[in-house]
């Protein structure tokens, strides 16, 4: 929808997803979806119309796997062009 409604983007544009913690049914705490696969996800950035995430936020830290993994993922991510700002919460 949002690039129904907003295709073509203005250059100032910055689209942001998020990455957090779900509660599955089971009552157990999960990632979904980890930061490289919401910033490469092909059929989210085909939908958006672009080919990179302008600001990722990950909303939660995943306390099954290790901080640094995560941080050098975002890093990874952002050296490769796939996004732009982080924010970490």
């Amino acid at each position: 929808m949002l690039a129904e409604a907003l295709h073509p983007y203005p250059d100032d544009l910055l689209i942001a997803t998020k990455v957090v913690l779900a509660r599955s049914a089971a009552g157990e705490w999960a990632t979904t979806p980890g930061p490289r696969t919401c910033a490469t996800r092909s059929s989210t950035l085909r939908r958006l119309r672009r080919d990179h995430i302008g600001f990722l936020q990950l909303h939660r830290i995943d306390p099954s796997v290790p901080l640094a993994d995560q941080l050098g993922t975002l890093r990874e991510l952002r050296e490769e062009g796939k996004i732009g700002h982080i924010w970490l919460r």
